[in-house]
């Protein structure tokens, strides 16, 4: 993992999926509460198209494609025991 900071202090953690995908955990800048943004930083929108495969979809320059789920606190701490059981299983 590559730790940095945002343009704006936040501190942000860049890694690379098993699939190549640029993923990102980055601190939030919401005031409401403490909160994370976890996912893939630029994600694809593709289509499978029979007897060719997956095939990348052009979009717009103004469309915004969310990869990344925004979390708080009690959310992630919901996640962490599902997390460490597959650290220590493999199994979900």
């Amino acid at each position: 993992m590559n730790n940095t900071k945002t343009e704006r202090g936040f501190a942000l953690s860049e890694f690379v999926d098993r699939n190549g995908e640029a993923c990102s955990l980055q601190k939030s800048s919401s005031a409401i509460e403490d909160s994370i943004w976890l996912g893939i930083t630029n994600p694809d929108v593709k289509i499978c198209i029979k007897g060719i495969g997956w095939r990348k979809v052009e979009m717009p320059e103004d469309a915004l494609i969310s990869g990344r789920m925004h979390l708080n606190q009690e959310q992630v701490a919901e996640l962490i025991p599902h997390l460490q059981r597959f650290v220590e299983t493999g199994e979900v």
